[in-house]
């Protein structure tokens, strides 16, 4: 029977990171979703707004430890740029990837994790 083996307190932190940014760049009147389905041999969750947005070339650089993108919006939101690392740094631990995907400016951006499915056998060691 599949499982998930993942420490619950550091997922529900992963989905509380991205929960909180999407809500914080995304203007009155937008709207920001959740969802979770199985591909494959992962979990896959994506958390989706219709905010901000963000450019191509800043797109790898936001999982860096203290990295804030510059401009009017982001630095109204100040923080420490440090929750995409803190994220990162938990799905990699779990074995999976963490990613993000924008159109651009102002055209929303979808940010998605995935977490293994392990094998459970009863109390049996996997072969």
């Amino acid at each position: 029977m599949p499982g998930l083996e993942a420490d619950k307190f550091r997922i529900e932190q992963v989905i509380n990171i991205l929960l909180d940014n999407a809500i914080k760049f995304t203007p009155k009147g937008g709207a920001v979703k959740i969802s979770a389905k199985k591909v494959e041999n992962d979990i896959v969750v994506l958390v989706k707004d219709t905010g901000v947005g963000i450019l191509s070339e800043n797109m790898e650089k936001l999982f860096t430890p203290f990295f804030q993108i510059e401009g009017q919006i982001e630095r109204k939101y100040r923080g420490t740029g440090m929750g995409l690392a803190i994220a990162k740094g938990i799905i990699d631990t779990h074995g999976g990837k963490i990613w993000v995907e924008s159109k651009g400016m102002n055209k929303g951006s979808n940010f998605y994790f995935s977490v293994p499915i392990k094998k459970l056998y009863n109390n049996e060691k996997e072969k």
